[in-house]
Formats: C-alpha cells, structure tokens, sequence
C-alpha cells in the first residue's frame, strides 16, 4: 500500500522511537481499482468509509491470501522437489 502514497518524513526521533510523515499525494483510488472485488466484499461487511482503514484490511485479506496459496503450493509438492 506505500507505493500508493508519495510522503515526506516530517519529524524523526530515534530517542523516542517516533516517525511522523505527511503524505503529498494520495493515489489509493489506483489500489481500488486494482482490487475492486476485495473493496466491494469488505464494503458489505464493514460499513466505513475511511479509506486508509479500508486499503490496511484489504492489505491484509490478500496478504493472507497469498500466504495460504504458498503453503498449498509447498505442501503438494515438497516431496517432488527434495527427491
């Protein structure tokens, strides 16, 4: 989802471990419609509006995702590959 802000670091603190951005440009209406169905799909469970809150979820649904297609991936063929 970064490659879909532009920001500046506005405020670096190691001392305190504190990072604060402000972001220059906003382009996750691009992330939406590159994952159309996952913003309809979490649009009728959850019913807010906030697109950064929206764009985390859907993050993560795929993410998920993806991680179960890996793990199905190894699991059929891990035998095949280590003979």
């Amino acid at each position: 989802m970064v490659e879909y802000h532009d920001y500046y670091i506005t405020e670096l603190s190691i001392k305190d471990h504190k990072l604060e951005s402000k972001v220059l440009q906003n382009n996750l209406d691009l992330y939406f419609d590159k994952y159309r169905h996952e913003v309809r799909m979490f649009k009728k469970v959850e019913h807010r509006e906030d697109e950064s809150y929206i764009a985390l979820m859907i993050g993560y649904r795929v993410h998920e995702k993806a991680r179960r297609i890996l793990f199905k991936l190894l699991e059929r063929n891990i035998e095949r590959w280590w003979d």
